[in-house]
């Protein structure tokens, strides 16, 4: 993005006045990385106790269907599908749940506003 600014000479700030949803799109993409990490995370500790993958991936699933994004949507949809389901997986942490339902926060609140600048462009 910042090298198709710079060939046509915008700045960012242009950028966001003229199509806002990409400024939306911008924080949501900044977000997914920490949702990566996470995941990253709790599958590393899944392969030496309980895993609590699923109910991250749940999470991760709801997020991603908020904003649309379609393909991650699937992505994790198919990993949870391969799962091996352990009934007694372990209850997510304090700090993970907090840190889950900060990025689920988050996503809900830019999926409510590029709702909005999807309605009001029209």
């Amino acid at each position: 993005m910042i090298l198709l600014l710079q060939l046509q000479e915008v700045t960012l700030k242009q950028l966001f006045i003229e199509q806002p949803v990409s400024a939306v799109m911008l924080v949501v993409s900044l977000l997914n990385p920490f949702w990566g990490h996470l995941i990253y995370h709790i599958f590393q500790e899944g392969q030496k106790k309980k895993c609590k993958g699923e109910k991250i991936l749940n999470f991760f699933l709801s997020s991603q269907l908020i904003v649309g994004n379609i393909v991650l949507a699937i992505l994790a949809l198919l990993t949870k599908l391969n799962l091996s389901l352990d009934p007694k997986s372990k209850p997510l942490t304090p700090s993970e749940t907090i840190i889950v339902s900060a990025l689920l926060f988050s996503i809900v609140f830019s999926g409510n506003m590029l709702l909005r600048v999807l309605l009001s462009s029209n």
